[in-house]
């Protein structure tokens, strides 16, 4: 399941309201995390980890004020890894933060998602890079990368156009007072699809590289309630 709606501009991102992060959490309990970036070249910033309802509704309150001129927000249904906040999206990599809607054909674990693990393998890559790897594990569903250096963005999947201009929706069920009465949104991003990798990528060296982090290290929340920076997975130096 899971919900992306993401906010091309100032006005999309200020026009998601408590009611919507309300009523999106009722299908999609298991976490919120939020992407944004605060001017037009900056880098982007990630929060995550909103285990509770009300302290979603507060985070997004927050960096609305701040008027980010981009902004993703990710409420989360698990479907594989565990409800744990290190599971929630975005995932900050080398070079921006991801968030998936759907299921990969690349497994999670019993403690790692699906796309937890996506994001640690390809971490380290080029955009261009690892965008053809997690293309490769798509199938139907939707992922969204929003990269620091904005022209190296990329969306992948069916999105909705939202009654909201410039907001995006990955599905429609959970927020559908924001959804044109003409869209039709079957669910069908769950239907799997044969993996290809790219032949210039060699996924076994990926899976070898013996990475260092710690899969059930829940993630403190500040002390004071400024936005801060989720830190990358670690990076091997490419």
């Amino acid at each position: 399941m899971c919900l992306i709606t993401y906010a091309t501009d100032t006005p999309s991102a200020l026009a998601i309201t408590a009611s919507h992060v309300e009523r999106a959490w009722r299908d999609n309990p298991h976490g919120l995390g939020i992407a944004w970036r605060e001017d037009a070249s900056g880098p982007i910033k990630v929060r995550k980890g909103y285990m509770t309802l009300p302290g979603a509704i507060a985070a997004v309150q927050r960096i609305q004020k701040r008027e980010p001129v981009e902004m993703a927000i990710h409420w989360r249904f698990g479907t594989s890894g565990g409800i744990t906040r290190t599971n929630t999206h975005p995932f900050r990599v080398r070079h921006g933060a991801l968030l998936h809607n759907g299921i990969l054909t690349l497994p999670g674990t019993a403690t790692e998602s699906d796309t937890r693990r996506a994001a640690r393998l390809t971490t380290d890559l080029r955009p261009s890079v690892a965008a053809e790897i997690l293309e490769s594990w798509r199938g139907s569903s939707r992922l969204l990368f929003l990269a620091d250096k904005p022209s190296q963005s990329w969306r992948r999947g069916d999105w909705i156009e939202s009654n909201v201009p410039g907001l995006l929706l990955s599905q429609g069920y959970s927020l559908p007072d924001l959804v044109p009465a003409s869209t039709f949104d079957d669910g069908s991003f769950y239907a799997p699809r044969r993996p290809t990798m790219p032949r210039r990528v060699n996924l076994s060296s990926l899976l070898g590289r013996g990475w260092d982090w710690d899969d059930d290290k829940p993630l403190t929340p500040p002390a004071s309630d400024e936005p801060t920076d989720v830190p990358p997975f670690p990076v091997s130096g490419l």
